[in-house]
């Protein structure tokens, strides 16, 4: 494994209300996911994070790979350190310039991602995902419940943001297998530098 990975894991099971008052923010700046790359964008998305095919082709109407636009899902390649933005429908037109295989797609011709893949794999690779309108509310707790890597401070920043919705939604914590409280957990954690969350809804 990577010398940066994370050796404290974070588990919380929480009601369903808690994940978008409280990791929305988190979700759209970007979470960080482990991997096994290079390998194509669809096969990322559906086989190794589990989104359904379907909605991946239907929902998901705007795909970024590393700030461009793609179009083919099979053939772009994800490496090490990707940045992957998924978006549902976008209103205007520039969400219809840049939907996947729209038939305004050819106007961004010059910003489209192009696959240059080296065919080097690795299983203990990074990615990071950042989800926009309501992918945050469908996408993230599927996320969240595989397991996130973030520094002590964030998850600290979230504590502090949420401290009344936790109290009343946050049905357990748990810090290394270990039951915790919140109060007892925030100090804990906040001197960390990776830290696997992980966030299951009841």
């Amino acid at each position: 494994m990577n010398s940066d990975n994370p050796t404290k894991t974070v588990r919380l099971q929480v009601k369903a209300e808690l994940v978008a008052a409280c990791f929305t923010p988190l979700l759209t700046k970007g979470i960080r996911l482990m991997a096994c790359l290079e390998c194509s964008l669809k096969e990322l998305l559906c086989d190794q994070l589990g989104l359904a095919e379907d909605y991946l082709e239907n929902r998901i109407q705007t795909v970024f790979l590393d700030g461009h636009p793609v179009d083919d899902v099979g053939r772009a390649t994800v490496g090490e350190g990707a940045t992957i933005a998924l978006s549902a429908a976008m209103p205007g037109l520039v969400g219809a310039v840049l939907r996947k295989g729209g038939p305004l797609a050819a106007l961004r011709k010059d910003i489209t991602y192009s696959s240059d893949s080296t065919g080097h794999e690795v299983c203990d690779g990074s990615v990071t995902v950042k989800l926009f309108n309501m992918t945050t509310r469908e996408i993230g707790p599927l996320l969240l419940k595989r397991g996130v890597w973030l520094k002590g401070t964030e998850l600290r920043e979230i504590f502090d943001r949420c401290a009344d919705i936790l109290s009343n939604s946050c049905r357990q914590a748990f810090y290394n297998d270990i039951p915790i409280s919140i109060a007892s957990l925030m100090e804990r954690i906040k001197s960390e530098d990776g830290i696997l969350l992980q966030v299951t809804v009841d």
